[in-house]
């Protein structure tokens, strides 16, 4: 976005929007060392604010102010190469997208040419939830704040026009004020509507504004004095947050003051002559910031559709090849579509434009109308196979839930007796996340047929530890600590003689390789500092062997079930394929081809599995379950008949139910 000629260029400025891309690309690209890199995002805000109110302010100076032509070269900048992309993305769509993505591509192409993407998203889900990497115009939701704020400043900038520039600058900066004081209020309470709407983001434009206010007014046309020293720091505080922040912290919220001040402190201060504005505007800098806005519009699909066309997650090789093709198609969208455009030309030339933008986005809009109402071309492929249709099927029959033992308000499984025990002396418990759940099928069947009783107790995403407190998961830290604190306790009333530990263990250790992002990070207090991946696996080796200990002391033994093998693909997504597509190998053929191999399970456990072998070496011993699925190399996730898993990590009933004979193997090995 170069500056209107109303407004005198900086080469510094563009090369600020090279700071800000660059991470935003490589962030969603899935480097973690960028792992707060979407504060880019904040970073253009700011610019956004400072070069429009820039350019209503030079316009208003030469008597050429006109809402109209404002808006005018705000669509022949924006519009071209945003209907350019989308429209390149229509045959991907059609070729890898399954019915159900391509109607929710269609609603959100809608909603882009609308100017509402950022409510449309808002409405489905967060950003940094597992389907948005899978949504290809789900980058636009900015570009939606920023076209807001452009429909509405003019006018409030119209509304206040013969009012003196300070009473302006005032009530902008008491806008500014309200709207952060909504976004640190909502941060907390509406974090997905903070994060995509106006009203909590105004503030961010808005800081951009007042820096075009304190520039133009503080005695100096062409900004304050350059001070090297500040904008360094604002520099410095915008790569901070870079590569401190994450998606642990509630964003956009007083954090956002970061990337915000640190821009606004180098548009006030940077010059390009010295210091770091300098830097800023050396030529291999600027260059990605003239090319920074469709550099944006590129990055986004070129990762999901990567994403779509595998059952695997791309390598970071992979990723770091479509960054750099990202580039390449931004310098031929920058060149041959962003700036014929944006030169007005004579009247005939701005008509024409306007008339290819209006064709364009018909095209574009019939299109997305056909494909919602058709539900994404339902019935294109549908597959009538019935042996594929029935091995689907499987995959939807989940672990029923457990008869006495119901959901309490939090949606979890308090401690109880999923079997009533035949000999109270004979009683074993079942405690754990998610996982622990998937196996009860097994653990139950093992049960009656030991005629043992069982004691069941789980919830999604809390190990069951003592002392163990889950930051950033399906509930509140002391959820989790509290539940493994009454799973003791209630293995202390009923007489339980042993005790099976069943997790998703490699998730407290190292995330979800299909799901990348800070979550479920086990702490050993319910609110630390910026927990990070290496905290979490001291915290799960500290929170194991208390609880080991702790159940020692009350006379129960402790064993450890191996974590159930996790496939490295979306088993949904896969699933819904076979129903789409078809089969050419045949069901088992696929299966065996998208199975995880040994060596890949390994390497994903092979920091819980040190954790795990410290306690085993205290005596605890391990149910390990990984023969059941093993096969030639790999960890199969069905047979010809159906499939053990209802998505990449979790059983269905009948994986589950297989596993029965083994654990009712290591039951009579343990209750003698």
């Amino acid at each position: 976005m170069n500056a209107d000629a109303t407004l005198r260029y900086r080469p510094e400025i563009d090369g600020l929007r090279s700071v800000a891309v660059v991470p935003v690309v490589l962030f969603h690209a899935g480097f973690q060392v960028f792992s707060g890199g979407f504060v880019g995002v904040d970073v253009f805000f700011v610019i956004s604010g400072y070069l429009i109110t820039g350019i209503l302010l030079g316009d208003i100076e030469r008597h050429r102010y006109s809402i109209a032509r404002f808006y005018e070269r705000r669509a022949r900048r924006i519009l071209p190469a945003l209907l350019a992309m989308i429209l390149a993305c229509l045959p991907l769509a059609w070729a890898v997208m399954l019915p159900d993505e391509i109607a929710g591509f269609g609603r959100s192409v809608l909603a882009v040419l609308g100017f509402v993407s950022n409510i449309e998203f808002w409405r489905e889900e967060g950003y940094f939830s597992t389907a948005s990497e899978l949504k290809p115009l789900l980058h636009t939701w900015s570009l939606a704040v920023e076209e807001q704020f452009y429909l509405a400043f003019p006018l409030l900038r119209w509304a206040l026009r013969g009012v003196r520039p300070q009473i302006t600058f005032a009530v902008l900066a008491l806008a500014a004020l309200a709207s952060f004081g909504l976004c640190e209020y909502a941060a907390y309470h509406f974090q997905t509507a903070n994060f995509y709407l106006s009203p909590s983001r105004a503030w961010e434009l808005l800081a951009g504004s007042l820096c075009a206010f304190a520039g133009r007014h503080a005695g100096r046309r062409d900004g304050l004095r350059p001070n090297s020293a500040l904008a360094a720091s604002g520099l410095a505080m915008i790569v901070g947050s870079i590569l401190l922040l994450d998606g642990t912290v509630p964003f956009p919220s007083h954090f956002a003051l970061l990337p915000v001040g640190g821009a606004a402190l180098v548009i006030l201060f940077a010059q390009a002559d010295r210091g770091v504005g300098r830097w800023l505007a050396s030529a291999p800098l600027v260059g990605i910031g003239l090319i920074s806005y469709s550099l944006y519009l590129w990055h986004q699909p070129l990762f999901v559709f990567a994403r779509l066309a595998n059952d695997a997650p791309p390598s970071q090789w992979v990723m770091l090849a479509l960054s750099a093709l990202a580039v390449g198609l931004a310098w031929a969208s920058w060149r041959f579509v962003e700036q014929p455009f944006r030169k007005r030309g004579a009247p005939g030339e701005a008509r024409r434009s306007l008339v290819i933008a209006g064709a364009a986005t018909a095209v574009l809009a019939a299109c997305a109308g056909v494909a919602v109402a058709s539900q994404g071309w339902l019935g294109r492929a549908q597959n009538s196979d019935p042996a594929v249709m029935r091995f689907i099927v499987g995959a939807s029959v989940k672990p029923p839930e457990i008869p006495g033992c119901p959901l309490d308000a939090n949606g979890f499984a308090a401690p109880c007796k999923a079997v009533v025990p035949a000999f109270q002396r004979r009683t074993v418990a079942l405690f754990g996340d998610s996982h622990a759940k998937s196996l009860e099928p097994a653990f139950a069947a093992a049960a009656r047929a030991g005629n043992a009783g069982l004691v069941y107790g789980s919830n999604g995403g809390c190990p069951g530890l003592i002392g163990g407190y889950v930051v950033n998961g399906n509930v509140e830290p002391e959820v989790c600590a509290r539940l493994a604190q009454d799973e003791l306790a209630t293995a202390r009333r009923e007489g339980v003689r042993l005790v099976y530990l069943a997790s998703r263990w490699t998730l407290y250790t190292d995330g979800d390789p299909l799901h990348p992002g800070p979550r479920y990070l086990l702490a050993t207090t319910p609110h630390p500092f910026r927990p990070n991946r290496a905290d979490s696996r001291a915290a799960l080796a500290q929170s194991l062997r208390r609880t080991v200990d702790a159940y020692r002391a009350a006379g129960i033994e402790v064993v450890l079930v191996g974590q159930i093998p996790q496939q490295g693909f979306l088993l949904d997504r896969t699933l819904r394929k076979m129903q789409f597509g078809g089969l050419p190998q045949g069901v088992l053929a696929t299966v065996r081809a998208t199975s995880t191999t040994v060596v890949a399970m390994d390497a994903l456990r092979r920091n819980s599995a040190q954790i795990i072998a410290v306690e085993q070496r205290r005596g605890v011993p391990i149910l390990d379950l990984d023969a059941m699925f093993r096969s030639n190399g790999r960890l199969l996730w069905g047979d010809e008949t159906t499939t053990w898993y209802v998505d990449h990590s979790h059983l269905s009933l009948p994986g589950s139910l297989r596993l029965a004979p083994a654990v009712a193997s290591d039951l009579a090995l343990r209750l003698p």
